[in-house]
């Protein structure tokens, strides 16, 4: 068995699969699947996470960006400014980040 696809760059963070699309986060700060979408950062650890018809992908340099999982466009943005080393997590419609200082931030209604 051959490999199905090939990223230019290191992955260190899980791939992800929603809607049958992969997502990829890479450390030269993409992330790649249909579409390709340049993060503000490196994922480093923190792999994506899709809800609905959303991505919610974080940098190691504290990004957050929410993106339209169907053509890659950005929705919102957000800096923490603290690291992110952890993938987030979805609760009922929203999207809990936690910092490596800590902080627990919370997105959504």
């Amino acid at each position: 068995m051959g490999a199905i696809c090939h990223t230019p760059t290191a992955v260190e963070a899980s791939p992800m699969v929603s809607d049958s699309i992969l997502y990829i986060g890479r450390i030269d700060g993409f992330m790649s699947a249909l579409w390709k979408y340049l993060q503000k950062g490196s994922s480093g650890e923190s792999s994506p996470l899709a809800c609905r018809d959303k991505i919610i992908s974080c940098t190691k340099t504290g990004v957050a960006s929410l993106i339209n999982a169907r053509n890659g466009s950005l929705l919102w943005e957000y800096d923490t400014g603290e690291q992110i080393t952890a993938s987030p997590a979805a609760i009922k419609g929203r999207f809990y980040i936690l910092t490596s200082k800590g902080t627990l931030f919370c997105f959504g209604k």
